[in-house]
């Protein structure tokens, strides 16, 4: 539901007794104003005590330019600066946001419904090239706010951390896929 609603998140609170500390929630990468940087959403998770997680998934076929290129080496075209204009208004619209807010940009990199994925012809070289850019534009655009979040997909992704200095939260999800297979 989030971040367009918060009731399962009180309702789950009030199940468990217990207040959650971070909301999370996914947003794509890509034109257009649902692919902005979320503010007024931030602000509410924030006025409700919880610190916000923006899960940033950076499909580039929701661009203009791009909605018709192949998603193979996709991080490698993102390293060579093709959406860097988007990456810096979201990391100025942080600057402005002004608070502290967790974010997860690229996450289980190994995981294969992804497009920054090695399936997709990305490397764990071009991952880590791929995350270093990124927040090398949100330190020089002043966003120091972004707290940035490395979640892995398995537990043979640690050829794709991106180093102790450019990580300040690690995360690990938790698949029960069941019976599915």
């Amino acid at each position: 539901e989030l971040p367009q609603s918060l009731y399962g998140v009180y309702e789950l609170e009030a199940g468990l007794g217990q207040p959650m500390a971070i909301a999370s929630f996914y947003q794509s990468w890509g034109a257009g104003s649902v692919h902005a940087f979320p503010a007024s959403v931030l602000q509410s998770l924030r006025r409700g005590d919880y610190l916000p997680m923006v899960t940033w998934e950076p499909w580039l076929s929701a661009f203009d330019d791009q909605e018709e290129r192949n998603p193979s080496a996709s991080l490698q075209r993102i390293v060579k600066g093709e959406v860097d204009g988007y990456i810096r208004a979201y990391a100025r619209d942080a600057v402005r946001y002004g608070h502290a807010f967790l974010l997860r940009p690229g996450h289980e990199p190994t995981n294969p419904q992804y497009g920054w994925a090695p399936d997709y012809g990305n490397s764990a070289a071009d991952y880590r090239a791929f995350w270093t850019h990124v927040r090398r534009i949100f330190r020089e655009e002043g966003a120091d706010n972004a707290m940035f979040v490395w979640t892995p997909h398995g537990l043979r992704d640690h050829e794709w951390f991106p180093g102790d200095n450019l990580v300040e939260w690690m995360g690990f999800d938790v698949f029960n896929y069941g019976n599915l297979a």
